[in-house]
Parts: C-alpha cells; structure tokens; sequence
C-alpha cells in the first residue's frame, strides 16, 4: 500500500493533470483557429462582392464608352450590381461578428452611399460617385481586414533553441568531435 502511495499515485495524478491541461489548450486554439477561419471568410466574401460591384461598374463604363446598342446589357449591368451589393449586405448581416466594428462601419457606411445614389437620379449620373465610393471602400475594407487578420504569436514561441545542425555555415557539427568519441570508446576497454 504504501509502495503504491509513495510510487504509483503521484505518476497518476501528474498524468490526470497533465491530460486535463492538453485537452484545454488544444480546445481553445481550436476555436481560435475557427474563429480566424470564420472571420476571414467573411472578410473575404466582402472584399469579394465590393469587386464585383467595381467589375460591374468598370463593364458599364466600358459599355458606354464603347455606344454600342444593347437594351439587355443595361438591366444586366443593374442585375450582377443589386446581387453583388445584395451579397455584401447578406455578408455584413451574417458576420458583423466577426469582423471589427470599424469595417462595419465602412460597409454601412458604402451601402448608404449607394443607396443615396439610386434615390438621387438615373445610374449614369451618379457612375462617378458610386465608382469611387467603391474604391475607396474596398481599399479601407481591405487595410482593416489586414489589420484584423494579423496573427500575432505568443512570445512564447519564439523561446525555442536553434539547432546547431541548422546553422548553415558548419557542414559537418560532428566531424570534430567523432575522433574524441572514438577515442573514449577505445580507451574504456583499455581501462583508461
């Protein structure tokens, strides 16, 4: 009993603790992982459907630049701007979680914008404004999304050793120290 006590005990309850410890790391940088993952998809989902809201206006511009004649390419121009922008509202009202409180802020902010464009007169009109609106929101977008996204890693990771086998500059760390080994193997058996 008491072996068991002085011996076996102690082994356990290390082993208990150790295995306790593990499992509540590994769970939380699971989440963490999980959440970095949530939280740029939804960035990139509305980096996304900003970009295809600055194609459809880079096509339009194209389209009436070129005089080209089509009454279809005007309802499609609108069609792929209202789902992109449709997407990006969807995305804002799905992952406001998950991004900072400034990029939502940005978004409202360009939504709002385009929303003030559609209500003020016909889409050729405002073409400028509802451009620029879009870059400038994609690029501030993307430079929160940047900053968000920044993994920072814990100081304690870097506390690792370099290995001296890693240091590119010495080709063979042992060569010199295999004659010494050799030596001492040969010279136990001689008693020395």
């Amino acid at each position: 009993m008491e072996y068991i006590l002085n011996n076996i005990l102690p082994g356990v309850v290390v082993a208990i603790i150790a295995s306790f410890a593990t499992v509540r790391l590994s769970i939380k940088r699971f989440r963490s992982e999980r959440w970095w993952e949530r939280k740029t998809d939804t960035y990139s989902k509305l980096v996304t459907s900003i970009h295809q809201m600055i194609a459809c206006c880079e096509n339009h511009k194209e389209y009436v630049e070129s005089g080209a004649e089509d009454s279809n390419a005007e309802k499609r121009f609108e069609h792929e701007f209202i789902a992109a922008k449709g997407q990006m509202e969807k995305t804002l009202e799905a992952g406001s979680f998950f991004i900072s409180s400034d990029s939502e802020k940005v978004v409202q902010n360009l939504k709002r914008d385009l929303d003030e464009a559609k209500y003020q007169s016909a889409f050729d009109d405002n073409f400028t404004y509802v451009f620029e609106s879009l870059k400038a929101g994609l690029s501030e977008i993307q430079r929160l999304a940047k900053k968000g996204l920044r993994f920072s890693p814990k100081p304690l990771i870097f506390l690792w050793r370099r290995l001296p086998d890693s240091n590119r500059r010495i080709t063979a760390l042992q060569a010199v120290a295999l004659p010494l080994g050799q030596a001492a193997v040969f010279g136990a058996g001689n008693g020395i």
